[in-house]
């Protein structure tokens, strides 16, 4: 299957070589610019399945006229920009600029420095390839609090293999734009997969969301729904409340790592619990089983390490795992909409007191440590509507343990 699907897309498509390039802006492009483009795109397509001399010709004019097109709206729009920034305008556009480029530079690729575990800088290549593998190595096979779980009834090995390809990945760290540039721990790390595996992802995708389902309270990953789904019902309800003269308090649980730190027994639990047939939980595990990957530095990739535990970040099958994972995990303690409301791993829990919310958030945190899952103690928030004026209510919400 993914010799078949590389051939197809070979001569669909033709070869690239491969190498990395830098981004070019294209913040002047426009419509004539890109259907120049398209038209020469169109040629070259007609040129690589038949090189005659009309094809090669009509080629060279094509070429030749999307490269005056792109030079020429090029040029009008710097001399757009260079008349607009001698505004008042212009002054902000000017920082927006600055504000802009000095975010570029936070990418690893411009960082040639980062700190160790004992927040010493390193400088010397090896070292900083090494410290990136160590983090992301720690990060998915550190040690895990979970407790085994076991399943209803064993697997059959109906001998279904994921490709070889599909076992390797390039871990590309991300700065989050927030925190220390040189801290391993400010980046996340999406993970560069084959394109034949992000087909085949797609397909098993495709069959797990016919013969499951989730809750009406998770607004991620579902067709349908939406973060502004759940925005709009949560205001809906502060606005009830605050006609009604009541207070409402709000919990906002962020769980750490929490891709990364999906416990895989757990997900063989929740597949299983959600009746997902064995055949396809085998195709899955098979698509975790003697994973590796290396991280790709600004010094060049590290050698391959094994990955144990959590989803691929970046994968197009991960982001419904984890749906079904989380939905399977609180099932029983989720309530009703909007009084919890569930965005991927992003969770809003809401009562009309204080004690009620605090009862609901030690629940969940126990529900969820038990499975595995932490909660983040600097992230988690509290929020109180106070529409009824009534001032200071006892007690606090807290995170225990």
């Amino acid at each position: 299957m993914a010799t078949c699907i590389r051939k197809i897309a070979s001569e669909e498509f033709g070869l690239s070589q491969g190498n990395r390039r830098e981004v070019k802006d294209t913040w002047w492009w426009n419509e004539d610019v890109q259907k120049a483009i398209k038209e020469k795109k169109d040629c070259y397509k007609r040129l690589h399945h038949d090189k005659c001399a009309d094809n090669i010709e009509k080629y060279r004019i094509v070429k030749k006229s999307a490269k005056r097109a792109v030079s020429s709206a090029r040029g009008q729009a710097y001399d757009d920009l260079y008349q607009r920034l001698d505004t008042k305008q212009g002054e902000k556009d000017i920082y927006r600029m600055a504000k802009i480029r000095e975010r570029k530079t936070r990418d690893v690729n411009q960082v040639k420095c980062i700190k160790d575990e004992a927040n010493q800088l390193l400088v010397k290549n090896e070292e900083i390839k090494n410290r990136w593998k160590e983090y992301f190595n720690k990060l998915f096979n550190g040690g895990n609090e979970s407790s085994t779980i076991e399943l209803d009834e064993p697997f059959d090995d109906n001998n279904r293999e994921c490709p070889t390809s599909g076992q390797q990945s390039t871990l590309v760290p991300i700065f989050k734009n927030k925190g220390d540039v040189q801290s391993c721990t400010n980046y996340c790390g999406i993970k560069l997969m084959s394109h034949t595996m992000k087909l085949w992802e797609r397909v098993i995708e495709h069959c797990l969301r016919k013969m499951t389902s989730v809750t009406q309270n998770q607004f991620g990953f579902m067709p349908g729904r939406s973060t502004m789904d759940a925005i709009f019902l949560l205001r809906q309800l502060m606005e009830r409340f605050r006609e009604q003269k009541k207070d409402l308090h709000m919990v906002f649980i962020d769980l750490e790592k929490a891709y990364d730190k999906v416990p895989r027994s757990v997900m063989w639990w929740a597949l299983e619990k959600h009746k997902v047939s064995t055949k396809y939980i085998n195709l899955i595990k098979d698509m975790y089983t003697n994973v590796v990957t290396s991280v790709r530095t600004s010094d060049g990739d590290t050698d391959d390490f094994p990955i144990n535990i959590g989803l691929h970040q970046g994968s197009a099958l991960g982001p419904y795992l984890f749906a079904l994972v989380i939905d399977e995990v609180t099932r029983d303690i989720q309530g009703d909409i909007p009084w919890c409301m569930l965005f991927a791993d992003d969770v809003v829990l809401i009562e009309e007191s204080r004690s009620g919310v605090s009862q609901k958030l030690e629940l969940w945190r126990q529900t969820l440590e038990a499975k595995g899952f932490r909660l983040s103690r600097s992230k988690t928030g509290y929020m109180k509507c106070d529409f009824s004026a009534m001032g200071y209510e006892d007690g606090d919400v807290s995170l225990d343990g």
